[in-house]
């Protein structure tokens, strides 16, 4: 059920949200034909480039482990609310 839901949630993102408010053309998630995969291989063809050209290259990743678990859920209606996602979709 938590599957169904979460579908449910990313795909009113998508559709209402995103639609009116878009993302950065860099990021990955949320977009179609995008993906992880996508943005390694962004990241490759940049490194290769700069070696190409003998370059410095220098990349900063984060992962924070668990980090919608361990996000408060006053935090998810703050962010919610701030970007103007309908109250009936996390309630």
């Amino acid at each position: 059920m938590l599957k169904g839901t979460e579908k449910l949630v990313q795909q009113h993102i998508r559709d209402k949200i995103l639609r009116f408010n878009p993302l950065h053309e860099n990021q990955s998630a949320y977009q179609a034909h995008k993906s992880t995969e996508t943005a390694l291989h962004t990241v490759v063809k940049h490194k290769e480039k700069a070696i190409e050209h003998r370059e410095i290259a220098l990349g900063a990743f984060l992962d924070i482990e668990r980090a919608s678990d361990s996000t408060s859920f006053e935090v998810i209606i703050k962010a919610a609310e701030e970007n103007r996602i309908g109250y009936t979709i996390w309630l």
